[in-house]
């Protein structure tokens, strides 16, 4: 019998027209890029409500990622270390949701939505803002989301003083208010926390300067959203903001020794805190013309926070976590548990303001032993991409300010229980995660590198660019 070799015909479909997928895979892009953008700034601007409309907005993104995977973009980058420690860390959360059902937590299903739904988001994220033009932008947007909130601020006190208008003045919620007392003021706002690691992030820029190569933004327009930000937090009585506003300047010098060239930014710096310390004072001034403001009224509120005759609530509530976290010290209660001695809240009783004690309780020494491993790791690559990447490392200088100084308000306050603060831990990472993918694309000696294989932590590969 003969047999004859037949070569078997090899259906693919059809290429593309070439200048067709370049214009939809730019389109793709361009609505990926400013839908993100879009929830980033609605997000700094408003952290904790209007939750139907950034919903929308993350959709659109995903249905852009969706149609641009269909198409055969290829637009979504991870770097492997990156990877990695997203899974380890969204894999403890579910651990601990679990341990959470299994004790018959009333919180544990809410907290899953903190410890791994929103971390795989902002996950996505990250991996479609990879590239270095999105991630240079996101400075200018929080100088432009400062200079929002402290309009917005300046728009409700000027109100409540009657000197601006009723049809000038705009409110985003009921809740929203400014109280005036004898020397200092409150206030309920939205936008306040968002102030919390604005208000640091924009000292920390404005000592540093790293857009000096490129010169994105005038000096002038820095120092009005500085007079604005810090004056709505000065403003709003927080305790924690205020004593960030004292440590930002520290924790800049500490991360800008970092950078190569210590010797030019030492001097910028002394100039630049000398001229942060001149907007201090007219900042004063003007909130003791206008709300008959004194600062040593506000201070001493910031010092009844450590006095425990005063402050019952949260010596309560230290006292009822630590008796709780006793009880299972190894392992935690779980996430959700409620410490039933003190509940802070009827329709959230899992929720306290003290984060850290509430962390040990929930997770106990094997929890915070776990996402204390991943902070220290975020502040130690982030080290290395100022130290080594001249195009990044000056951006992510004040952006590690605004983190460290988050995280020390957060041991008073709920900040990192809303989602719409979260991203205050994962900007740094989107930093080092296109950091490490560039890094990667020169050890291996890619002239152009796009496309590149970057592995991955189960050894397979992502197509990236850098």
């Amino acid at each position: 019998m003969k047999v004859i070799n037949q070569t078997v015909p090899d259906y693919r479909p059809l290429n593309r027209p070439r200048h067709q997928s370049k214009l939809i895979t730019a389109a793709l892009s361009g609505v990926a890029r400013l839908t993100i953008g879009f929830i980033f700034g609605f997000v700094l601007y408003i952290p904790v409500s209007y939750d139907w409309y950034k919903a929308g907005a993350i959709s659109i993104v995903f249905m852009t990622l969706a149609l641009e995977r269909a198409w055969g973009a290829r637009e979504m980058r991870m770097h492997g270390q990156v990877a990695r420690r997203v899974v380890f860390f969204v894999g403890v959360g579910l651990c601990y949701v679990l341990l959470g059902l299994l004790n018959g937590a009333p919180g544990a299903l809410f907290s899953s939505m903190i410890f791994v739904i929103w971390p795989i988001v902002y996950a996505i994220f990250i991996a479609r803002s990879w590239t270095t033009t999105m991630l240079l932008g996101t400075p200018n947007l929080c100088i432009f989301g400062s200079i929002a909130i402290g309009l917005a601020m300046a728009n409700e006190v000027l109100f409540g003083l009657g000197i601006l208008p009723e049809f000038l003045h705009f409110t985003l919620s009921e809740n929203q208010a400014i109280v005036y007392y004898d020397g200092y003021t409150r206030a309920r706002f939205y936008s306040i926390s968002s102030l919390v690691y604005l208000v640091p992030f924009l000292i920390g820029f404005v000592m540093t300067r790293p857009d000096r190569n490129h010169k994105s933004l005038p000096g002038a327009l820095l120092i009005a959203a500085l007079i604005l930000s810090t004056g709505g937090l000065l403003v709003s009585g927080r305790r924690a903001g205020l004593i960030n506003v004292a440590l930002a300047p520290i924790f800049t010098i500490i991360f800008a020794r970092w950078l190569p060239n210590k010797k030019m930014f030492s001097l910028r710096m002394g100039f630049a805190l000398l001229g942060i310390l001149v907007v201090g004072v007219i900042i004063l001034i003007a909130l003791v013309a206008v709300t008959n403001f004194r600062l040593t009224d506000q201070l001493l509120q910031i010092a009844a926070g450590f006095d425990s005759s005063q402050e019952t609530l949260r010596f309560d509530q230290f006292s009822a976590l630590l008796d709780g976290w006793l009880r299972s010290p190894i392992w935690g209660n779980g996430l959700g548990s409620v410490a039933e001695a003190v509940i802070r809240s009827e329709n959230r009783p899992w929720e306290y303001e003290l984060q850290y004690s509430l962390l040990l309780f929930h997770t106990g020494i094997i929890g915070v032993c776990a996402y204390a491993t991943g902070v220290i790791w975020i502040f130690l690559r982030a080290r290395e991409v100022i130290r080594n990447d001249p195009l990044l490392g000056p951006q992510l200088v004040p952006v590690l300010v605004g983190t460290a100084c988050f995280l020390v308000a957060n041991a008073t306050n709920p900040y990192l229980q809303a989602y719409g603060h979260l991203w205050t831990l994962f900007l740094p990472i989107a930093f080092v995660n296109s950091y490490l993918l560039r890094r990667k694309a020169r050890n291996l000696n890619d002239p152009i590198p796009e496309p590149l294989s970057i592995a991955t932590s189960t050894g397979a590969s992502l197509t990236a660019h850098a």
